[in-house]
């Protein structure tokens, strides 16, 4: 018994070692990308944040919505303690695309309603909404999209696109497709979970949108639904 205790703890230790670089490893390539973001490796950073603690503690739906949350914080507190765990958030979730689409809705809704005389609702301490950068936030959002569609045509279930998120999927249709959708079923090919949309063009035909469920992304829906709630 106490050979297996230790095994089992030893496993777990060297679990979270490996966790550990994978966040470190990938916060580099962030902060490279901040600095530097035409010359990012926005694939790499999209390809290695499921494998951070920071996709895995997230559960279900993701960052769009947990990114939503901390900007409502951040609108009600005014605080800089809110604005400093909402610059924590979007530097841990950098390789979400709903988190950075999310964040340039953000300043441009502030910019339009002080652009109308109104109060802006994001706080400002005197530097303006310098938290937000928005061009870095547009860049970032159309760079991962990029990556997200390089990996198929999204027209038959060998070629679906690579999703990451349930936002992925919602984005692409919107952006491509402009349209929401009807219908959406799960199908399995092998071990591979895909999800096919069905979205009806208007004045045209229905359309089915195929999309490949990153593994990763699977195995933490299932880890959410078997947590306790």
């Amino acid at each position: 018994m106490r050979i297996l205790f230790f095994a089992t703890l030893l496993c777990l230790l060297a679990t979270s070692a490996r966790a550990a670089d994978k966040d470190a490893e990938y916060l580099a390539l962030v902060d490279s990308a901040a600095a530097a973001p035409q010359s990012a490796k926005w694939c790499e950073i999209r390809d290695i944040y499921p494998d951070t603690s920071f996709y895995r503690a997230l559960g279900n739906p993701g960052a769009a919505q947990k990114a939503e949350e901390a900007g409502k914080k951040m609108i009600l507190d005014k605080s800089r303690e809110s604005v400093e765990k909402f610059k924590r958030f979007s530097r841990e979730h950098f390789g979400n695309l709903g988190a950075h689409r999310y964040a340039a809705y953000l300043y441009k809704w502030n910019r339009e309603l002080l652009k109308e005389g109104m109060d802006g609702p994001l706080p400002d301490f005197g530097k303006g909404i310098d938290y937000i950068d928005n061009k870095l936030e547009k860049l970032a959002a159309k760079a991962l999209l990029d990556c997200a569609v390089a990996t198929g045509d999204g027209r038959t279930p060998a070629t679906g696109f690579n999703v990451i998120t349930a936002d992925e999927q919602r984005i692409i249709i919107e952006q491509y497709f402009r349209v929401d959708a009807t219908e959406a079923k799960l199908s399995k090919d092998g071990d591979r979970v895909n999800s096919i949309v069905t979205v009806q063009i208007p004045d045209g035909a229905a359309v089915q949108v195929h999309f490949r469920l990153d593994p990763r992304m699977v195995q933490r829906i299932k880890e959410t639904m078997q947590q306790p709630p």
